[in-house]
């Protein structure tokens, strides 16, 4: 997301609510939340986006045949731009099932604490073995 804002800036195309920004902000917060209130660049890059996402969806969906897929990062309380573009995009041109696409509220470091639980449990189990 900050890569496809630099590039714009680049090109002197970022214009709206994102120009405004410094770009120590560009990110994927402050993208989403600009599509969220209808900036026309912000929804322009989500949609890009959005179209990248929906194959891998699809793939996902195929491959392991999934009922949901949940979005999870420090991003993912902002995500519904992109997670609504992505539904439009999967519903228009899958001939299976869409999965249902949600965003995780367990906040920005749930991967971490998944691993930090993971790491804890491995230690329990073989902390009695000889």
């Amino acid at each position: 997301m900050r890569t496809a804002m630099r590039r714009l800036a680049d090109d002197g195309l970022l214009a709206g609510e994102l120009a405004e920004l410094p770009p120590e902000d560009w990110g994927a917060e402050a993208l989403l939340e600009a599509a969220t209130r209808g900036d026309p660049v912000a929804l322009e890059i989500v949609d890009r986006l959005a179209r990248r996402l929906a194959p891998v969806v699809t793939l996902l969906t195929g491959l392991l045949d999934l009922d949901r897929i949940v979005l999870a990062g420090p991003f993912a309380a902002s995500a519904e731009p992109l997670l609504s573009r992505t539904r439009e995009i999967l519903e228009a041109s899958v001939v299976f099932r869409c999965p249902e696409l949600v965003a995780s509220t367990a906040g920005g470091d749930v991967v971490l604490r998944g691993a930090v639980s993971r790491a804890v449990d491995v230690v329990r189990e073989r902390a009695l073995l000889d």
